[in-house]
């Protein structure tokens, strides 16, 4: 008895783990960050900037009509990004 209790116990935990890992959710974001100035001169920073900034976008509207689990995201690594993109321009010089 006490086995076919354990056993029971032991298959509705496998269970109840099976449907969790069906509904799982996994986010994916890319690792990006632009080292300021490290690899690249300031105005190139900033390019790059705008230019991963307009990409992103574009995929986000391309997938705006989709499913919300399917909708392209994206985070930015700071507040310098979008303040460059804000004033449009790659020569935008950060706040102090």
């Amino acid at each position: 008895m006490k086995c076919l209790r354990f056993l029971l116990v032991l298959s509705s935990f496998f269970f109840s783990a099976q449907s969790w890992a069906q509904t799982k959710k996994i986010y994916l974001a890319p690792d990006d960050h632009t080292d300021f100035i490290w690899s690249a001169t300031e105005h190139d920073s900033y390019a790059a900037f705008i230019t991963q900034l307009d990409y992103f976008l574009g995929q986000i509207a391309i997938t705006s009509s989709e499913a919300a689990r399917t909708q392209a995201k994206f985070s930015t690594d700071g507040s310098l990004w979008l303040k460059t993109y804000r004033d449009g321009s790659s020569k935008v010089s950060p706040a102090v």
